[in-house]
C-alpha cells in the first residue's frame, strides 16, 4: 500500500511556496486526528490523483486529546 503526505504543487512541480507548508500542517493534524495518512491507496496514479483533487474522507472518531488541540489551534 502506497501512502504520501506531497503536496499537490510538488506533484505538480511547481514552486515551493508557504501553501506546501500549511498542506504538511494539516496532513500532520489529520494523522493525528485519526491515526491514519488522509490519502492511502495500492495503485500511485490514484494516490497522486486523489491529491491532485484534494480527496479525502474521514468516518471515524475524533480522540477527545486531539479535540482540544483543534480547539486551542482554531483559536490561534
Amino acid at each position: 500500500m502506497h501512502s504520501c503526505d506531497c503536496n499537490e504543487q510538488v506533484l505538480a512541480r511547481l514552486p515551493y511556496t508557504t501553501q506546501v507548508d500549511m498542506w504538511a500542517i494539516g496532513v500532520i493534524a489529520y494523522i493525528l486526528l485519526s491515526g491514519t495518512m488522509p490519502f492511502d491507496d495500492d495503485n500511485r496514479t490514484r494516490l497522486y490523483r486523489q491529491i491532485l483533487r484534494a480527496k479525502y474522507s474521514y468516518d471515524g472518531e475524533v480522540r477527545p486529546l486531539y479535540s482540544l488541540l483543534v480547539k486551542l489551534l482554531m483559536k490561534s
